[in-house]
C-alpha cells in the first residue's frame, strides 16, 4: 500500500517505482540501532515519522516552513539528501523528541555539533518542546545566525 501511495504522489517525477528494486519499509523490528541499515534510508525514516505523527504531507511542510516543491523533491527523489537546516525544520514540524531527532539526523548523515550555535539552539528548542519554526528562526536571527 505504501509503495502504491508513493507511486501516486510521485507520478509526475519520471522516476520508475519498482518495489522489487527497493526493499523499503523492511526495517527490522527487533530493537533500534544507532546506525542506518542498508535496506532503509532517510526517506523511509521520514515517511515513518510522518505516518506516526498522523499529519498530512501538507501539514508537515507548512509547519516546517517549506514550499511544496522542495518537500516533494525530498519525498519523490529518494536519492536526494536534504540540507542540515531542512532536516532541522522537519524535526521541529514533526514535534520529534530529542532521541527521535538524533535518530532521524543519523539517517541524514548529520549530528548536533557543539561548535554550532544553530545546532545548539535547535537542540535546546527540541529538548524544551519549542516546535514553532517561526520562533526558532527568530531566535537564530536574534544572534545573527542564518534561519532555517
Amino acid at each position: 500500500m505504501k509503495e502504491r501511495n508513493d507511486a501516486l504522489r510521485c507520478a509526475g517525477s519520471g522516476e520508475r517505482k519498482d518495489s522489487d528494486s527497493r526493499n523499503r519499509g523492511s526495517r527490522k523490528s527487533g530493537g533500534k540501532h544507532p546506525w542506518p541499515e542498508a535496506e532503509s534510508s532517510f526517506y523511509d525514516q521520514l515517511l515513518e515519522k510522518i505516518i506516526e505523527s498522523g499529519m498530512t504531507d501538507a501539514e508537515v511542510y507548512r509547519r516546517a516552513g517549506m514550499d511544496r516543491r522542495r518537500f516533494s523533491e525530498i519525498r519523490c527523489r529518494h536519492n536526494v539528501m536534504p540540507k542540515r537546516r531542512t532536516v532541522f525544520a522537519l524535526i521541529l514540524a514533526l514535534h520529534l523528541s530529542y532521541d527521535e531527532a538524533v535518530e532521524l539526523m543519523q539517517w541524514a548523515g548529520i549530528a548536533f555539533s557543539p561548535a554550532s550555535q544553530t545546532d545548539q539552539i535547535v537542540k535546546y528548542c527540541i529538548c524544551h518542546k519549542i516546535y514553532d519554526v517561526i520562533l526558532v528562526n527568530q531566535m537564530l536571527d536574534d544572534i545573527g545566525e542564518k534561519i532555517l
